[in-house]
């Protein structure tokens, strides 16, 4: 299966980067980079790796260090829908949810 990010999930992750660029440094945006690929690209051979969230079933989450990955399995692909960073807003998370 391929993994593929949402606008909106690719949106989240630049902010996060960009957030550690500017307040601690480039290494550490790069660590957590490297982090969530590790743990995307192991949702191409382990879809069923996240749990199911019991609000919307359409959705699992694989937890990363500090991050939910909230993603869909589709027929051919992995999509990853929302980066939460769990030191946020919980709110944030619970509104997309509830979509």
């Amino acid at each position: 299966m391929v993994v593929v990010w949402s606008s909106l999930a690719e949106e989240q992750l630049n902010a996060e980067l960009d957030y550690y660029e500017e307040n601690a440094n480039p290494q550490v945006a790069l660590k957590i980079l490297d982090m969530l690929k590790v743990a995307t690209d192991r949702l191409a051979t382990f879809p069923l790796l996240g749990f199911l969230i019991e609000e919307n079933p359409l959705y699992r989450v694989l937890i990363e260090g500090h991050y939910k990955i909230v993603y869909s399995v589709e027929e051919d692909q992995i999509r990853i829908a929302f980066l939460f960073n769990t030191w946020q807003d919980p709110s944030r998370l619970t509104a997309f949810l509830g979509k």
